[in-house]
């Protein structure tokens, strides 16, 4: 795997921006492949320089540009919250996963250049369904009319390209191995008001392949290819949860919910977000949510 990467600080430096820019159109940074690639860069590469150098006088003399890693230092001591997606990238990691990049909270320090000692805290995000775009093993993917039902009321479509996004029931075993690989200590659950009115919410808990039953994430892509989901039903809710934000004002099965996601993937349930709204915001544990996210969240 390679990368070349155009840097924001190349373009102080306009002769390396525009070299670096013919080198990636060329295909000269891995001659013999990627020629369309480098073809389509070839044609774009003049309009890009262009447009470039008017980003650049406008940001180079005036110094809009600052060192990352100094900031970044500067803003872990000052305990500024940071937040990973750790369910789903770490199903996208350059090692950990098939594909390439690096989307653990190992793989975001190597990126910002921060020591782990800096990363005090992780805090995963998933939705209370999954929902992927692209190809890809999905063992819990629905392809009928439940799957459509999540997928409209959840909005789950590019908010580019409008693309619909493939969706399925809560991957237990997928979250399971983010916690591990990231070290989560807590997670956010999000779009729980999309299961309402559900009469049966069915949960991932297990890979069934073949006759063989696995809890644990398959390190073999073709394995995974023949995964099929091992389902555990939760009783729905009728009671509407959009906009509640107290836990103890849930309905009954919603909780319960929540409760047995705790159990399967080991560690609690921080945030549990019920709407589009800032404030439609469940706070487990709020203590521990101001220390780590108040900021983000603008309470104290």
């Amino acid at each position: 795997m390679e990368r070349l990467a155009l840097l924001v600080a190349t373009l102080c430096y306009l002769f390396g921006f525009g070299h670096t820019l013919f080198v990636l159109g060329s295909g000269r940074f891995h001659p013999g492949r990627f020629n369309v690639l480098a073809v389509a860069l070839g044609a774009a590469a003049q309009g890009w320089y262009l447009s470039m150098r008017g980003a650049a006088e406008h940001s180079c003399p005036i110094g809009n540009l600052s060192e990352t890693l100094v900031f970044l230092s500067w803003s872990v001591g000052e305990s500024y919250a940071r937040e990973r997606w750790g369910e789903r990238l770490a199903s996208f990691d350059a090692l950990l996963r098939r594909d390439p990049f690096n989307a653990t909270v190992g793989g975001a320090c190597t990126g910002l250049g921060v020591g782990p000692r800096s990363v005090h805290a992780v805090l995963g995000i998933a939705k209370a369904y999954t929902t992927r775009v692209g190809e890809g093993p999905f063992p819990s993917e629905l392809h009928g009319a439940e799957g459509d039902t999540l997928r409209t009321r959840g909005h789950e479509f590019g908010a580019v390209t409008g693309r619909p996004r493939r969706c399925g029931w809560f991957d237990a075993v997928q979250v399971r191995h983010a916690v591990r690989v990231n070290g989560l200590d807590a997670v956010v659950i999000t779009k729980l008001d999309v299961l309402d009115g559900l009469s049966s919410v069915p949960v991932c808990v297990g890979y069934r392949i073949g006759d063989d039953v696995c809890e644990e994430f398959p390190a073999d892509l073709r394995r995974l290819q023949r995964c099929t989901p091992v389902v555990e039903s939760m009783p729905g809710w009728s009671a509407a949860t959009a906009g509640v934000k107290d836990f103890s004002s849930l309905p009954a099965e919603a909780r319960a919910y929540v409760e047995r996601l705790e159990n399967l993937i080991g560690v609690p349930v921080l945030l549990i977000s019920t709407g589009a709204g800032r404030d439609d915001t469940v706070i487990r544990n709020a203590p521990l949510a101001a220390a780590w996210l108040g900021p983000a969240l603008g309470r104290d």
